[in-house]
């Protein structure tokens, strides 16, 4: 467990923004976040795969029109960190 000092904080969004998901797929969030660490998960720091998951997440998703205002709506995932040294998993 990381002590209260060395924590990461993981936000699917910035606060007063939508998170989006698919009916049959779940969360564009997850759905990444689960790719790449089954990918790249034992060889790349925590950093890096937070990264390639925004940046797949950014690019890649966007909504349909849904007659709610949200046509083409994006998605920018966030985080924090107060880690002071790498976090990889073995």
């Amino acid at each position: 467990m990381l002590s209260y000092v060395c924590q990461y904080f993981i936000s699917f969004l910035y606060t007063g923004y939508l998170a989006w998901r698919s009916n049959s797929q779940g969360s564009w969030f997850i759905q990444t976040f689960c790719k790449v660490m089954r990918r790249h998960g034992k060889s790349h720091e925590i950093h890096q795969l937070l990264t390639r998951v925004n940046q797949i997440v950014s690019y890649t998703y966007s909504t349909n029109s849904n007659g709610n205002g949200h046509s083409l709506s994006k998605q920018s995932p966030c985080f924090t960190s107060t880690l002071t040294k790498s976090l990889t998993f073995t």
